[in-house]
């Protein structure tokens, strides 16, 4: 059974790798609880649901109309409707490099130590103990 992990991450722009409020949930209703009050709190914020998923390395974003790869704001979803940066996961890198998905994985780990010297791309963020990069970095990958 797959397991998921939800971060709740308040920005001043979509994107921004400095959140002003951020918190990990393992329970999806905690995490959109989460959503809600901030998006009260932070009114003039952006205020996103992000989820990984173990099994698979799927990363996507907990909207208020629903699960989809690209993320819209709590705040307001008509107006703000943010399209935020996606991220994927091993799975998707490997399909492309033409590595397994283990492979890539700790190779991914690997380029975060400060003396690699490696020629894997450093990733972006990490999900739990799995590392995830930009999607648009692997745009020009497609086998």
């Amino acid at each position: 059974m797959a397991r998921y992990k939800y971060s709740v991450t308040v920005t001043d722009e979509a994107g921004s790798p400095y959140p002003i409020r951020h918190s990990e949930h393992t329970a999806r209703n905690k995490a959109i609880e989460q959503a809600k009050n901030w998006a009260k709190e932070y009114s003039d914020k952006l205020v996103f649901i992000q989820f990984y998923r173990d099994i698979d390395g799927q990363v996507g974003y907990i909207n208020p109309d629903g699960m989809d790869l690209v993320g819209r704001s709590w705040i307001d979803p008509e107006v703000v409707g943010s399209p935020v940066p996606e991220y994927v996961g091993p799975p998707y890198v490997a399909e492309r490099l033409g590595k397994t998905p283990q492979y890539i994985r700790q190779a991914g780990l690997d380029a975060l130590n400060p003396g690699y010297n490696g020629t894997m791309i450093r990733p972006d963020a990490m999900y739990g103990k799995s590392p995830a990069w930009l999607k648009s970095r692997f745009q020009g990958s497609d086998t």
